[in-house]
């Protein structure tokens, strides 16, 4: 009988201790939602992350992040949104792209939970300004559309057509390319010259750029936009046997497919909001932080295989460079 309540006494003991450390304690714990799998969104996730966990070491603070990836799917997206706001300690969500702010905002909004969002184009027509639990930062830097269109310029041919390639329902996406092509106009680029090719999913994907092909335009310009950078290489696949220059918005997605961009650095502006999470989590309250642009540290990228396609000299290349070292 002794032998047996033992025994009985050791497992209790043994359950007890794996139960308590199973129940690990964290002073915050930030829920991440990130829209999509893209080069930019994963350095502004990375960024974030690295300047918050630097903060909490310095302050010997435990700090857990609940880390979530939409893959594209708006579905996946809406569930995270919910299930990161319903979770018993919940001290921030930090929101990646401009589909997932919106949700995690709207989510969090009962539950007074702070919501610090990044890579969002326009804060002001995804609604995201004017709120008490809400700030962030925008990936639209100053004069980052005008060197993109500089660029894309340099790289047209003639007076060649100019296609605008993006996902029609990513407010995002609108929001660029309305801006380059009010900023071509005021470069002589006449409007017909301009052409907006969008696509709603990536199955009619194929069928626009095979349009775009038989168009036989001189340039085509992709935003920071979700569904293009997630298929980037079979965008890229498309247009660089033909010799199409393809001007992308970010360099991750030149990385991926694109041929050259101007871009901010993605993992900078992680950081940079980062610095703004802090601020919330040491009291001050979300509203009262003003929402920021991403600092103008501009970088070119040219894909090496793109590059040769197309017979660049380094003189050509020298010069594309300028549109991001240029004050």
């Amino acid at each position: 009988m002794k032998k047996a309540l033992m025994i009985v006494l050791t497992l209790v003991m043994g359950l007890s201790v794996f139960s308590m450390s199973g129940c690990e304690s964290y002073d915050y714990v930030i829920g991440i939602l990130q829209y999509a799998p893209h080069p930019a969104l994963d350095k502004s996730n990375e960024g974030f992350k690295e300047e918050l966990q630097a903060w909490a070491d310095e302050k010997g603070v435990k700090i857990k992040f609940d880390d979530n990836n939409a893959n594209g799917d708006d579905s996946n997206n809406r569930t995270i949104a919910q299930t990161l706001a319903a979770k018993r300690q919940m001290d921030m969500i930090f929101a990646i792209a401009t589909p997932s702010a919106t949700l995690a905002v709207a989510n969090a909004a009962d539950k007074k939970i702070p919501v610090v969002y990044t890579a969002v184009t326009d804060p002001v027509t995804a609604e995201l300004t004017g709120r008490t639990h809400v700030t962030g930062t925008s990936d639209m830097a100053d004069d980052l559309i005008a060197r993109q269109m500089d660029l894309l310029l340099a790289a047209r041919s003639g007076d060649g057509k100019i296609a605008m390639l993006y996902c029609s329902s990513e407010t995002n996406s609108e929001v660029q390319v309305k801006a380059a092509a009010d900023y071509l106009k005021t470069k002589d680029v006449a409007a017909d010259d301009i052409k907006n090719y969008t696509v709603v999913d990536t199955n009619g994907l194929n069928v626009v750029l095979n349009q775009i092909v038989q168009d036989g335009v001189s340039v085509v310009y992709s935003p920071t936009d979700n569904l293009i950078a997630n298929n980037i290489s079979s965008v890229g696949t498309k247009f660089k046997p033909v010799k199409i220059p393809f001007i992308c918005g970010e360099g991750g997605m030149v990385d991926e497919g694109g041929l050259m961009a101007v871009g901010v650095d993605y993992k900078a502006l992680g950081v940079q909001t980062a610095k703004i999470a802090i601020r919330v989590l040491e009291g001050t309250p979300a509203g009262d932080i003003a929402w920021e642009k991403a600092a103008a540290n501009f970088a070119f990228t040219i894909n090496d295989g793109y590059k040769t396609a197309m017979a660049y000299t380094q003189e050509q290349v020298d010069a594309f460079k300028e549109y991001a070292d240029r004050v």
